[in-house]
């Protein structure tokens, strides 16, 4: 297993852990920025431009809105 896979079930465990969650966050922009997919740039250009918060600025239920987003979005 992965650490990034590995995080991502850390992530979505029962026991919700704010830095395993910000972690995975972190790696999965990362990920999606370094793959080179047109949106991945798009999104650093957006962070770029427009500044982005930090995911250790979310709130518990933001972290776990975007997590949840994620795997809807892995599943497409």
């Amino acid at each position: 297993m992965t650490g990034y896979i590995s995080k991502k079930a850390s992530a979505a465990d029962k026991l919700f852990d704010r830095e395993e969650a910000i972690d995975y966050l972190c790696e999965s922009d990362f990920q999606y920025i370094i793959d080179g997919d047109p949106s991945g740039l798009e999104l650093l250009q957006s962070y770029i431009e427009d500044g982005f918060k930090g995911y250790a600025n979310f709130t518990d239920e933001e972290l776990v809105a975007e997590i949840k987003e994620r795997e809807w979005m892995e599943k497409q």
